[in-house]
């Protein structure tokens, strides 16, 4: 296990890992393969290492797991992207690296009975018609205007808490 800096602020640390010891370069530093990371290899002191100690299931379960890819926006720090990756790789029965649908819940819309809402598509400009062509997998993609599905239907009359309200309940 590694204790690293926390990207938010660095007097915070979390210990990430485990990783693979791959040489001893001195009599403090070492260089570890870091699976799923940004840099497949680092260099870290000792002070900042821990032996991970784990049972034969998580062992197994270690070995079988392969890292989780999902892209990453390049327009965010280099902080942020270490934190979300690391987000990723430990919540990952959650994340998936393509888009999928979800059976957890259903969301329903209701409209006052007999209303239907009917509306013919847009037309695609001439210039945008090769780039949705040229699409990376061949498939389309749609594109919805709610707006007129909005103006009929019912208003939730039990909207969400206030955020604020919920986590004063929470207390520390």
């Amino acid at each position: 296990m590694v204790l690293v800096p926390n990207a938010a602020c660095k007097f915070l640390a979390t210990w990430q890992g485990p990783y693979t010891v791959l040489e001893r370069i001195g009599p403090v530093t070492y260089r570890l393969q870091q699976p799923g990371k940004r840099r497949a290899e680092q260099l870290y002191h000792i002070n900042l290492l821990k032996k991970w100690v784990g049972t034969r299931d998580q062992l197994a379960a270690l070995a079988t797991s392969v890292p989780l890819v999902v892209d990453v926006n390049p327009h965010l720090l280099a902080a942020q992207k270490t934190e979300l990756r690391h987000l990723v790789g430990q919540f990952s029965d959650v994340f998936s690296s393509v888009p999928g649908q979800t059976t957890v819940l259903q969301h329903d819309i209701r409209t006052p009975p007999g209303v239907i809402v009917r509306q013919r598509p847009y037309r695609v400009p001439e210039a945008r018609r090769q780039a949705i062509e040229d699409e990376p997998d061949g498939t389309l993609r749609f594109c919805y205007d709610f707006r007129q599905l909005y103006e009929v239907s019912d208003f939730d009359g039990y909207p969400m808490s206030r955020v604020d309200e919920l986590l004063d309940r929470l207390g520390s």
